[in-house]
């Protein structure tokens, strides 16, 4: 399965900041974009692969990335994330 979503990066004095907002508390941080941007796509995988592991899981629409730029600020950028999740379960080798 592939996800996309949007994360708000933000530069910091010290390093950036990255946030989901469609992925609830789903925040990372990094010291270069870079870093900042890898660290920010585990987190999201690790978020999904939790609420996947739900009885009920309930992953929320992704938000528009064009909506979001246009209400970011001048010390912000949006990217989208690419997650992909491989489903284990039934799985034969």
């Amino acid at each position: 399965m592939k996800f996309f979503y949007p994360v708000i990066v933000t530069k910091k004095e010290e390093g950036y900041y990255a946030e989901f907002p469609d992925l609830e508390m789903c925040t990372a941080k990094g010291e270069t974009l870079d870093d900042v941007l890898e660290n920010a796509r585990e987190v999201a995988y690790t978020w999904i692969d939790t609420e996947l592991q739900e009885d009920d899981p309930q992953l929320p629409a992704s938000s528009d990335k064009a909506d979001l730029q246009a209400e970011a600020g001048p010390d912000q950028d949006v990217r989208e994330i690419l997650i992909t999740y491989r489903m284990m379960d039934g799985w034969e080798e």
